[in-house]
Protein backbone atom coordinates (compact mmCIF):
# COMPACT_ATOMS: atom_id res chain seq x y z
CA UNK A 1 0.00 0.00 0.00
CA UNK A 2 2.84 2.38 0.85
CA UNK A 3 4.44 1.48 -2.47
CA UNK A 4 1.20 2.28 -4.31
CA UNK A 5 0.90 5.61 -2.48
CA UNK A 6 4.47 6.49 -3.49
CA UNK A 7 3.63 5.75 -7.17
CA UNK A 8 0.51 7.93 -6.91
CA UNK A 9 2.46 10.85 -5.42
CA UNK A 10 5.26 10.61 -8.00
CA UNK A 11 2.79 10.32 -10.84
CA UNK A 12 0.83 13.32 -9.54
CA UNK A 13 4.00 15.41 -9.30
CA UNK A 14 4.97 14.52 -12.86
CA UNK A 15 1.48 15.31 -14.13
CA UNK A 16 1.51 18.65 -12.26
CA UNK A 17 4.91 19.51 -13.76
CA UNK A 18 3.73 18.66 -17.27
CA UNK A 19 0.55 20.69 -16.77
CA UNK A 20 2.52 23.66 -15.45
CA UNK A 21 4.92 23.50 -18.40
CA UNK A 22 2.00 23.26 -20.81
CA UNK A 23 0.52 26.40 -19.23
CA UNK A 24 3.84 28.24 -19.52
CA UNK A 25 4.33 27.16 -23.13
CA UNK A 26 1.61 29.46 -24.41
CA UNK A 27 1.59 29.51 -27.39
CA UNK A 28 2.46 33.16 -26.84
CA UNK A 29 2.67 34.15 -30.51
CA UNK A 30 -1.12 33.97 -30.66
CA UNK A 31 -1.41 36.57 -27.89
CA UNK A 32 0.25 39.25 -30.04
CA UNK A 33 -1.86 41.79 -31.94
CA UNK A 34 0.99 43.63 -33.69
CA UNK A 35 4.10 42.37 -35.54
CA UNK A 36 6.33 43.43 -32.64
CA UNK A 37 4.18 41.65 -30.04
CA UNK A 38 4.06 38.48 -32.12
CA UNK A 39 7.85 38.55 -32.55
CA UNK A 40 8.28 38.50 -28.75
CA UNK A 41 5.69 35.71 -28.53
CA UNK A 42 7.66 33.55 -30.99
CA UNK A 43 10.75 33.93 -28.79
CA UNK A 44 8.84 33.02 -25.62
CA UNK A 45 7.39 29.95 -27.36
CA UNK A 46 10.96 28.72 -27.88
CA UNK A 47 11.94 29.04 -24.21
CA UNK A 48 11.71 26.15 -21.72
CA UNK A 49 12.30 27.89 -18.34
CA UNK A 50 13.37 25.98 -15.26
CA UNK A 51 10.60 25.21 -12.77
CA UNK A 52 10.37 27.91 -10.11
CA UNK A 53 12.60 30.35 -12.02
CA UNK A 54 11.85 34.05 -12.44
CA UNK A 55 11.40 33.44 -16.16
CA UNK A 56 8.74 30.80 -15.50
CA UNK A 57 6.97 33.12 -13.05
CA UNK A 58 6.94 35.89 -15.66
CA UNK A 59 5.55 33.63 -18.38
CA UNK A 60 2.94 32.09 -16.08
CA UNK A 61 1.70 35.52 -14.97
CA UNK A 62 1.46 36.60 -18.62
CA UNK A 63 -0.58 33.50 -19.49
CA UNK A 64 -2.95 34.14 -16.58
CA UNK A 65 -3.90 37.69 -17.60
CA UNK A 66 -7.69 37.74 -18.07
CA UNK A 67 -8.03 39.48 -21.45
CA UNK A 68 -6.45 39.26 -24.89
CA UNK A 69 -5.66 42.98 -24.80
CA UNK A 70 -3.75 42.67 -21.54
CA UNK A 71 -1.71 39.72 -22.82
CA UNK A 72 -0.89 41.61 -26.03
CA UNK A 73 0.14 44.69 -24.07
CA UNK A 74 2.39 42.56 -21.85
CA UNK A 75 4.18 41.22 -24.92
CA UNK A 76 4.57 44.79 -26.17
CA UNK A 77 6.11 45.82 -22.87
CA UNK A 78 8.66 43.03 -23.22
CA UNK A 79 9.74 44.43 -26.60
CA UNK A 80 11.92 47.50 -27.16
CA UNK A 81 8.97 49.67 -28.21
CA UNK A 82 9.60 52.18 -25.39
CA UNK A 83 12.82 53.19 -27.15
CA UNK A 84 11.54 53.67 -30.71
CA UNK A 85 11.35 57.47 -30.43
CA UNK A 86 14.89 58.06 -29.14
CA UNK A 87 16.45 59.04 -32.50
CA UNK A 88 13.37 61.17 -33.21
CA UNK A 89 14.05 63.18 -30.06
CA UNK A 90 17.61 63.86 -31.23
CA UNK A 91 16.40 64.79 -34.73
CA UNK A 92 13.82 67.10 -33.16
CA UNK A 93 16.59 68.82 -31.22
CA UNK A 94 18.49 69.36 -34.49
CA UNK A 95 15.30 70.70 -36.11
CA UNK A 96 14.78 73.22 -33.33
CA UNK A 97 18.37 74.45 -33.49
CA UNK A 98 18.23 74.78 -37.27
CA UNK A 99 14.87 76.58 -37.17
CA UNK A 100 16.11 79.14 -34.62
CA UNK A 101 19.19 79.75 -36.72
CA UNK A 102 17.22 80.30 -39.92
CA UNK A 103 14.78 82.64 -38.13
CA UNK A 104 17.82 84.61 -37.01
CA UNK A 105 19.12 84.83 -40.59
CA UNK A 106 15.72 86.13 -41.71
CA UNK A 107 16.01 88.92 -39.14
CA UNK A 108 19.54 89.72 -40.26
CA UNK A 109 18.30 90.28 -43.81
CA UNK A 110 15.38 92.39 -42.63
CA UNK A 111 17.62 94.63 -40.52
CA UNK A 112 20.03 95.11 -43.42
CA UNK A 113 17.20 96.03 -45.81
CA UNK A 114 15.56 98.46 -43.33
CA UNK A 115 18.74 100.20 -42.18
CA UNK A 116 18.98 103.87 -43.22
CA UNK A 117 21.78 104.84 -45.58
CA UNK A 118 23.60 106.80 -42.88
CA UNK A 119 23.43 103.87 -40.42
CA UNK A 120 24.24 100.66 -42.33
CA UNK A 121 23.35 97.46 -40.52
CA UNK A 122 26.40 95.57 -41.68
CA UNK A 123 29.39 95.59 -43.96
CA UNK A 124 32.49 93.51 -44.71
CA UNK A 125 34.13 92.47 -41.45
CA UNK A 126 31.06 93.19 -39.30
CA UNK A 127 30.65 90.69 -36.44
CA UNK A 128 27.26 89.83 -34.93
CA UNK A 129 26.47 87.54 -32.00
CA UNK A 130 23.17 85.92 -31.09
CA UNK A 131 21.98 84.19 -27.90
CA UNK A 132 18.70 82.26 -27.79
CA UNK A 133 16.85 80.47 -25.03
CA UNK A 134 13.79 78.37 -25.77
CA UNK A 135 11.26 76.02 -24.23
CA UNK A 136 9.52 73.19 -26.10
CA UNK A 137 6.56 70.97 -25.28
CA UNK A 138 5.35 68.17 -27.49
CA UNK A 139 3.03 65.21 -27.80
CA UNK A 140 3.58 62.13 -30.01
CA UNK A 141 0.57 59.85 -30.48
CA UNK A 142 1.05 56.10 -30.25
CA UNK A 143 0.92 53.93 -33.35
CA UNK A 144 1.60 50.26 -34.13
CA UNK A 145 4.64 49.17 -32.06
CA UNK A 146 5.38 52.81 -31.25
CA UNK A 147 4.53 54.37 -27.87
CA UNK A 148 2.79 57.61 -27.16
CA UNK A 149 5.05 60.22 -25.60
CA UNK A 150 4.95 63.58 -23.90
CA UNK A 151 8.15 65.62 -23.99
CA UNK A 152 9.46 68.96 -22.83
CA UNK A 153 12.85 70.58 -23.24
CA UNK A 154 14.98 73.60 -22.36
CA UNK A 155 17.68 74.86 -24.70
CA UNK A 156 20.36 77.52 -24.96
CA UNK A 157 21.93 78.38 -28.34
CA UNK A 158 24.69 80.77 -29.43
CA UNK A 159 25.85 81.96 -32.86
CA UNK A 160 28.57 84.27 -34.14
CA UNK A 161 29.11 85.38 -37.72
CA UNK A 162 30.80 87.92 -39.95
CA UNK A 163 30.58 89.22 -43.52
CA UNK A 164 33.67 88.55 -45.62
CA UNK A 165 31.77 90.06 -48.57
CA UNK A 166 28.80 92.46 -48.66
CA UNK A 167 26.33 89.78 -49.80
CA UNK A 168 27.81 86.81 -47.93
CA UNK A 169 27.57 85.91 -44.25
CA UNK A 170 29.38 82.96 -42.63
CA UNK A 171 29.23 81.83 -39.03
CA UNK A 172 29.31 79.07 -36.45
CA UNK A 173 26.79 77.97 -33.85
CA UNK A 174 26.73 75.87 -30.70
CA UNK A 175 23.82 74.81 -28.52
CA UNK A 176 22.72 72.54 -25.70
CA UNK A 177 19.28 71.06 -25.03
CA UNK A 178 17.90 68.86 -22.27
CA UNK A 179 14.83 66.76 -23.10
CA UNK A 180 12.54 64.84 -20.72
CA UNK A 181 10.18 62.32 -22.27
CA UNK A 182 7.49 60.24 -20.62
CA UNK A 183 6.74 57.19 -22.76
CA UNK A 184 3.70 54.91 -22.79
CA UNK A 185 1.61 55.24 -19.65
CA UNK A 186 2.36 57.55 -16.72
CA UNK A 187 3.87 54.69 -14.72
CA UNK A 188 6.40 53.93 -17.45
CA UNK A 189 9.82 55.52 -17.89
CA UNK A 190 10.91 59.11 -17.95
CA UNK A 191 13.77 59.19 -20.41
CA UNK A 192 16.26 62.04 -20.40
CA UNK A 193 18.19 63.12 -23.49
CA UNK A 194 20.95 65.75 -23.37
CA UNK A 195 22.01 67.10 -26.78
CA UNK A 196 25.07 69.14 -27.73
CA UNK A 197 25.07 70.68 -31.21
CA UNK A 198 27.83 72.47 -33.13
CA UNK A 199 28.15 73.47 -36.76
CA UNK A 200 28.72 76.12 -39.45
CA UNK A 201 26.24 78.15 -41.45
CA UNK A 202 26.28 80.53 -44.41
CA UNK A 203 23.83 82.91 -46.04
CA UNK A 204 23.91 84.71 -49.39
CA UNK A 205 21.51 87.51 -50.28
CA UNK A 206 21.59 90.16 -53.00
CA UNK A 207 18.35 91.87 -51.99
CA UNK A 208 16.27 89.88 -54.48
CA UNK A 209 16.98 86.23 -53.67
CA UNK A 210 18.66 84.42 -50.80
CA UNK A 211 20.20 81.04 -50.04
CA UNK A 212 20.73 79.77 -46.47
CA UNK A 213 22.82 76.68 -45.75
CA UNK A 214 23.28 75.16 -42.28
CA UNK A 215 24.99 72.00 -41.06
CA UNK A 216 26.08 70.46 -37.82
CA UNK A 217 26.94 67.55 -35.57
CA UNK A 218 24.74 66.49 -32.65
CA UNK A 219 25.91 64.38 -29.71
CA UNK A 220 23.14 62.82 -27.60
CA UNK A 221 23.39 61.26 -24.14
CA UNK A 222 20.41 59.19 -22.99
CA UNK A 223 19.54 57.96 -19.52
CA UNK A 224 17.02 55.17 -19.98
CA UNK A 225 14.56 53.80 -17.45
CA UNK A 226 11.71 51.40 -18.18
CA UNK A 227 9.01 49.67 -16.15
CA UNK A 228 7.51 46.37 -17.29
CA UNK A 229 4.43 45.71 -15.19
CA UNK A 230 1.20 43.73 -15.18
CA UNK A 231 -0.79 41.76 -12.59
CA UNK A 232 1.63 39.32 -10.97
CA UNK A 233 4.81 40.78 -12.48
CA UNK A 234 6.85 43.98 -12.09
CA UNK A 235 10.38 44.88 -13.27
CA UNK A 236 12.01 48.31 -12.97
CA UNK A 237 14.81 48.41 -15.52
CA UNK A 238 17.57 50.87 -16.41
CA UNK A 239 20.36 50.99 -18.95
CA UNK A 240 23.84 50.20 -17.66
CA UNK A 241 25.30 53.70 -17.78
CA UNK A 242 24.72 56.53 -20.23
CA UNK A 243 23.68 55.54 -23.76
CA UNK A 244 25.22 57.70 -26.50
CA UNK A 245 24.16 58.66 -30.00
CA UNK A 246 25.56 60.64 -32.91
CA UNK A 247 23.63 62.88 -35.27
CA UNK A 248 24.21 64.94 -38.40
CA UNK A 249 22.07 67.70 -39.86
CA UNK A 250 22.13 69.64 -43.13
CA UNK A 251 19.59 72.14 -44.44
CA UNK A 252 19.46 74.23 -47.60
CA UNK A 253 16.78 76.86 -48.17
CA UNK A 254 16.34 79.29 -51.06
CA UNK A 255 13.76 82.02 -51.50
CA UNK A 256 12.71 85.21 -53.21
CA UNK A 257 12.67 88.59 -51.44
CA UNK A 258 9.59 90.59 -52.43
CA UNK A 259 8.98 94.02 -50.94
CA UNK A 260 6.26 96.65 -51.03
CA UNK A 261 7.08 99.57 -48.77
CA UNK A 262 7.57 98.20 -45.27
CA UNK A 263 5.92 94.85 -46.05
CA UNK A 264 7.91 91.81 -47.21
CA UNK A 265 6.83 88.47 -48.61
CA UNK A 266 9.33 85.63 -48.89
CA UNK A 267 8.27 82.40 -50.64
CA UNK A 268 10.86 79.65 -50.15
CA UNK A 269 11.70 75.99 -50.71
CA UNK A 270 14.09 73.82 -48.76
CA UNK A 271 15.63 70.39 -48.25
CA UNK A 272 16.39 68.98 -44.79
CA UNK A 273 18.53 65.91 -44.00
CA UNK A 274 18.76 64.42 -40.50
CA UNK A 275 20.67 61.40 -39.25
CA UNK A 276 20.54 60.18 -35.64
CA UNK A 277 21.66 56.88 -34.15
CA UNK A 278 21.52 55.17 -30.77
CA UNK A 279 24.39 52.90 -29.74
CA UNK A 280 23.79 49.35 -28.50
CA UNK A 281 23.00 49.06 -24.79
CA UNK A 282 22.03 46.59 -22.07
CA UNK A 283 19.41 46.92 -19.36
CA UNK A 284 19.65 45.67 -15.80
CA UNK A 285 17.09 45.16 -13.05
CA UNK A 286 15.11 42.01 -13.76
CA UNK A 287 14.05 39.11 -15.95
CA UNK A 288 12.66 41.39 -18.68
CA UNK A 289 15.97 43.26 -19.17
CA UNK A 290 17.03 43.54 -22.82
CA UNK A 291 20.14 43.73 -24.93
CA UNK A 292 19.31 46.26 -27.68
CA UNK A 293 21.41 46.55 -30.84
CA UNK A 294 22.33 49.91 -32.36
CA UNK A 295 19.65 51.52 -34.55
CA UNK A 296 19.12 54.81 -36.36
CA UNK A 297 16.97 57.32 -38.20
CA UNK A 298 17.70 58.74 -41.67
CA UNK A 299 15.27 61.45 -42.69
CA UNK A 300 15.14 63.54 -45.86
CA UNK A 301 12.36 66.12 -46.06
CA UNK A 302 11.32 68.67 -48.62
CA UNK A 303 9.67 71.93 -47.59
CA UNK A 304 7.63 74.72 -49.19
CA UNK A 305 6.51 77.84 -47.42
CA UNK A 306 6.37 81.56 -47.11
CA UNK A 307 7.02 84.40 -44.69
CA UNK A 308 5.40 87.79 -44.40
CA UNK A 309 6.59 90.64 -42.20
CA UNK A 310 6.16 94.38 -41.76
CA UNK A 311 8.32 97.07 -40.19
CA UNK A 312 6.98 99.79 -37.89
CA UNK A 313 9.45 102.61 -37.17
CA UNK A 314 9.38 104.22 -33.72
CA UNK A 315 12.29 106.66 -33.52
CA UNK A 316 15.50 104.66 -33.17
CA UNK A 317 13.44 101.47 -32.82
CA UNK A 318 12.07 99.25 -35.57
CA UNK A 319 9.26 96.87 -34.54
CA UNK A 320 8.88 93.92 -36.88
CA UNK A 321 5.98 91.41 -36.55
CA UNK A 322 6.34 88.34 -38.76
CA UNK A 323 4.39 85.20 -39.70
CA UNK A 324 5.59 81.98 -41.32
CA UNK A 325 3.76 78.95 -42.76
CA UNK A 326 5.51 75.86 -44.07
CA UNK A 327 4.67 72.37 -45.32
CA UNK A 328 7.17 69.54 -44.93
CA UNK A 329 7.04 66.10 -46.55
CA UNK A 330 9.20 63.08 -45.69
CA UNK A 331 10.81 61.77 -48.86
CA UNK A 332 12.03 58.45 -47.43
CA UNK A 333 9.48 55.69 -47.18
CA UNK A 334 10.94 54.21 -43.97
CA UNK A 335 13.21 56.68 -42.13
CA UNK A 336 13.52 54.56 -38.99
CA UNK A 337 15.60 51.38 -39.00
CA UNK A 338 14.29 48.24 -37.33
CA UNK A 339 15.29 47.57 -33.73
CA UNK A 340 16.75 44.18 -32.79
CA UNK A 341 16.81 43.01 -29.18
CA UNK A 342 16.98 39.89 -27.02
CA UNK A 343 16.64 39.15 -23.35
CA UNK A 344 19.80 40.17 -21.52
CA UNK A 345 20.21 36.64 -20.15
CA UNK A 346 21.10 35.75 -23.76
CA UNK A 347 19.38 32.36 -23.56
CA UNK A 348 16.74 33.26 -26.14
CA UNK A 349 16.59 34.26 -29.79
CA UNK A 350 16.70 37.80 -31.17
CA UNK A 351 13.39 39.51 -31.96
CA UNK A 352 12.91 42.49 -34.29
CA UNK A 353 10.69 45.54 -34.10
CA UNK A 354 9.85 47.78 -37.07
CA UNK A 355 8.07 50.76 -35.53
CA UNK A 356 5.51 52.76 -37.46
CA UNK A 357 7.09 55.93 -38.85
CA UNK A 358 5.78 59.37 -38.00
CA UNK A 359 3.27 60.81 -40.46
CA UNK A 360 5.12 61.95 -43.58
CA UNK A 361 3.38 65.34 -43.83
CA UNK A 362 3.51 68.14 -41.28
CA UNK A 363 2.48 71.76 -41.18
CA UNK A 364 4.74 74.26 -39.45
CA UNK A 365 3.74 77.75 -38.37
CA UNK A 366 5.69 80.54 -36.76
CA UNK A 367 5.02 83.99 -35.33
CA UNK A 368 7.45 86.51 -33.88
CA UNK A 369 7.90 90.12 -32.86
CA UNK A 370 11.35 91.70 -33.08
CA UNK A 371 12.43 95.04 -31.68
CA UNK A 372 15.64 96.45 -33.18
CA UNK A 373 17.45 99.50 -31.79
CA UNK A 374 19.59 101.59 -34.14
CA UNK A 375 20.03 98.63 -36.52
CA UNK A 376 22.43 97.18 -33.96
CA UNK A 377 20.66 95.41 -31.09
CA UNK A 378 17.62 93.14 -31.54
CA UNK A 379 15.31 91.34 -29.15
CA UNK A 380 12.97 88.73 -30.61
CA UNK A 381 10.08 86.87 -29.00
CA UNK A 382 8.83 83.97 -31.10
CA UNK A 383 6.66 80.87 -31.35
CA UNK A 384 7.07 77.84 -33.63
CA UNK A 385 4.58 75.01 -33.94
CA UNK A 386 4.71 71.67 -35.77
CA UNK A 387 1.48 69.79 -36.45
CA UNK A 388 1.10 66.34 -37.97
CA UNK A 389 -1.66 63.77 -37.69
CA UNK A 390 0.34 62.08 -34.91
CA UNK A 391 2.28 64.91 -33.28
CA UNK A 392 1.96 68.43 -31.90
CA UNK A 393 5.08 70.37 -30.91
CA UNK A 394 5.15 73.90 -29.47
CA UNK A 395 8.32 75.99 -29.13
CA UNK A 396 8.69 79.38 -27.42
CA UNK A 397 11.81 81.50 -27.96
CA UNK A 398 13.53 84.58 -26.58
CA UNK A 399 16.50 85.76 -28.65
CA UNK A 400 18.96 88.64 -28.33
CA UNK A 401 21.48 89.64 -31.02
CA UNK A 402 24.08 92.40 -31.12
CA UNK A 403 26.24 93.81 -33.90
CA UNK A 404 29.79 94.82 -32.94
Amino acid sequence: MIRNLRHILVGGAVAFSVAAHAQVAGPYEGYGQTPGERAVGVVLDGIAPAAGSDRMAMMQSLSQLPSAGQRADALGQLSARSYTLLPRLAAGSMDAHDRQLRDYLVERRAIAMDAPADMPASGPGTITMMLTGDLTQGRYEGRTDRPSANMDSRALRFAIDMRPLPDLLIGATIGIEGIDAGLDRAKRPRITDFNTYIGPYASYSNGKVYVDVTGGYNFAEYRLRRQVSWDGFDNRLASTGVVEGDGWAATAEAGVLLRSGKVRVQPFAGLLYRYADVESFTERGGTAALDVAAYNLKSLRGSLGGRVSATIDKGDWAIRPALRAEWQHELRGQPESRIEARFASRDAAIFSLQPTSLARDAGLVGASVTATHASRTSVRLGYNGEFGSDRRIHNFTLSVSRRF
